[in-house]
């Protein structure tokens, strides 16, 4: 062999080894990447250690536990068998190929890394339709208005019927018209059945207009944890489902999950009665 023929093997073996050492850098630094593009809205900064309150209400969080995340991944046979307990993340709810965590901002990063995981992105808040409420010792105003007075005196009072009521949560039901009988039950991620009194002043209306029927409290705070109690709600073969919580990200044509999840519900047999109207005379700015 030449001196030039080997010089040139030399040359050969010597850019094969450095390429080989770039692919492998950049298989490297690609992982973290490729892990930080499946985060989605403040989840990337959070990652990266900003303070959760920077964000205030736009996060929902469970104290000394983290952020509420939902996880997506590419099957639901990868979402069901998903493991987040050796990342210090609690796994809350799982519904197809999507799972609830609870993880503390420094897990964010190792969960959108886990096989098949297609996103991890904050949960849709959802919105009372009622900014005020309040509640005593009065007959709600809607029996009269809706002439159920007439129909409570022909002896139509709810009696053996289930109505659940789904709202953000219940507070100063000690104190408020609604019968001691009502089960309360909590699909929220910080398990809370007193974050909000919207969902007592609710209560208190439909045990005004239907004062025999048999009441469950529901509280939730996400789309997802609706869709648990609307399974819960169709499982247990309820009659009436009401509902003052609403979503503002569509989409808005009938397509959207949770507007899914309440047709599954109706063709089940149940009567859904939703809150709806309270932004009427707000403009919405975004895609149609």
């Amino acid at each position: 062999m030449s001196r030039f023929a080997r010089r040139s093997s030399h040359l050969r073996t010597a850019v094969i080894a450095f390429a080989a050492v770039c692919a492998a850098c950049a298989g490297a630094a690609a992982e973290p990447l490729a892990a930080l593009d499946k985060l989605a809205g403040g989840l990337r900064e959070i990652a990266a250690g900003a303070p959760l309150e920077r964000y205030g209400d736009g996060l929902l969080t469970v104290p000394g536990e983290g952020v509420v995340v939902e996880v997506r991944f590419g099957s639901v046979a990868a979402a069901r068998t998903a493991e987040f307990r050796s990342l210090g993340a609690r796994r809350h709810m799982w519904r197809g190929e999507m799972v609830q965590v609870v993880a503390p901002p420094s897990s964010l990063m190792a969960i959108a890394a886990l096989p098949e995981v297609t996103e991890v992105a904050p949960p849709a808040r959802l919105i009372p339709c009622q900014t005020t409420v309040g509640y005593g010792s009065v007959v709600s105003e809607g029996v009269q208005l809706t002439s159920a007075n007439s129909m409570q005196a022909s002896g139509y009072q709810g009696t053996n019927c289930k109505i659940a009521i789904i709202d953000a949560g219940f507070a100063g039901l000690d104190d408020a018209e609604v019968p001691s009988s009502a089960l309360v039950l909590s699909m929220r991620a910080d398990g809370s059945t007193t974050a909000s009194a919207h969902g007592t002043a609710m209560a208190e209306t439909v045990a005004d207009m239907a004062p025999g029927a048999s009441l469950t409290l529901i509280a939730a705070d996400t789309v997802s944890a609706i869709q648990f109690a609307i399974d819960y709600v169709v499982s247990n073969n309820f009659r009436v489902a009401v509902m003052g919580l609403v979503v503002v990200v569509g989409p808005f044509d009938g397509t959207h999950t949770l507007a899914r999840a309440v047709d599954s519900a109706a063709s089940s047999g149940v009567l859904w009665v939703q809150a709806a109207g309270n932004f009427a005379k707000r403009h919405w700015t975004g895609v149609y």
